[in-house]
């Protein structure tokens, strides 16, 4: 990514194989707003009121009017925070099958994801999986409205994720 990106707000985007499991992208890339999707749900805090505790699921995206909640910059290769204004998505006791949440942001090893397998691409980046420094994978149970984003082994089926721009941001 060149500095051109900063401050610009995008989407990530699965392809996922024939299994679906939702993860939550990374982006190396500071002072980014944007919404994590895959197979066109989106990463979603009911309500959209922050505070310590809320737990994240997916919801289905709404490109056109961009009414999806707006995440700050993820995880890198080296481990980063995905932050939500004050607060960061967090991994509570980063066991499998934990819901995500929102919690203050600390920096502790629960807020801490890690994007395995980035690859740099003309519309951005591609992250084959986000993980806790536990080794588990974020994923969403199932493909519908309301599915809890939770901890899962990262075994069970493939990933392909890609950042690219925000369709609801006129260019």
């Amino acid at each position: 990514f060149g500095s051109s990106h900063l401050g610009s707000e995008f989407t990530l985007v699965s392809r996922a194989g024939s299994m679906f499991f939702t993860t939550i992208a990374a982006l190396l890339i500071k002072s980014c707003r944007g919404e994590y999707t895959a197979e066109n749900y989106c990463l979603d805090l009911p309500g959209g009121d922050a505070y310590n505790g809320a737990q994240l699921w997916i919801w289905e995206c709404q490109w056109a009017t961009g009414l999806n909640q707006k995440f700050g910059d993820g995880a890198s290769e080296y481990g980063s925070t995905i932050p939500y204004g004050d607060f960061c998505v967090d991994a509570g006791n980063m066991e499998e099958g934990f819901q995500l949440m929102l919690w203050e942001c600390n920096g502790y090893d629960q807020q801490t994801f890690f994007c395995e397998g980035s690859i740099d691409t003309s519309e951005g980046v591609d992250c084959s999986s986000l993980r806790t420094s536990t080794g588990l994978c974020v994923a969403a149970s199932d493909e519908r409205d309301g599915a809890p984003v939770v901890l899962r082994t990262c075994d069970i089926g493939p990933w392909d994720w890609s950042y690219v721009e925000d369709r609801s941001v006129s260019v």
